[in-house]
């Protein structure tokens, strides 16, 4: 998963996972990526029926990045998320954190342009 913040002077950082290796973050890092970190694994595939300790853990580790994010913004604990469990936004609700659509953030985004922006995709 990526955290953005929603500030340009904060870190953006990626969480290792099964699609991404090594390999093909580092070209991006220091680029578009400041920050790779490990992922804690909340899938049943991936830890069994300890799913619901891992995805305590999970909630643990974020906060350790959104909390300092969210108080720089002057305490400010709205919080966009796009996918994911359920549980893991229980998990989000229960250390304060209010959710709301990250595609709906993510299509406003989208819709700003900037100078030559379709050259550069071409």
């Amino acid at each position: 998963y990526l955290l953005v913040p929603a500030s340009e002077d904060q870190d953006v950082t990626l969480f290792e996972s099964f699609f991404v290796d090594k390999a093909g973050v580092e070209p991006l890092l220091g680029q578009t990526i400041d920050n790779w970190v490990p992922n804690v694994a909340t899938t049943f595939c991936s830890v069994g029926d300890s799913v619901l300790d891992k995805i305590e853990e999970w909630g643990v580790d974020l906060d350790r990045h959104l909390r300092p994010i969210c108080e720089s913004a002057g305490a400010n604990f709205r919080v966009a998320v796009q996918g994911g469990d359920p549980l893991q936004a229980f998990q989000l609700e229960k250390r304060g954190y209010a959710l709301c659509s990250g595609s709906q953030v993510i299509e406003h985004a989208r819709a700003r342009k900037v100078e030559n922006e379709i050259e550069l995709v071409k």
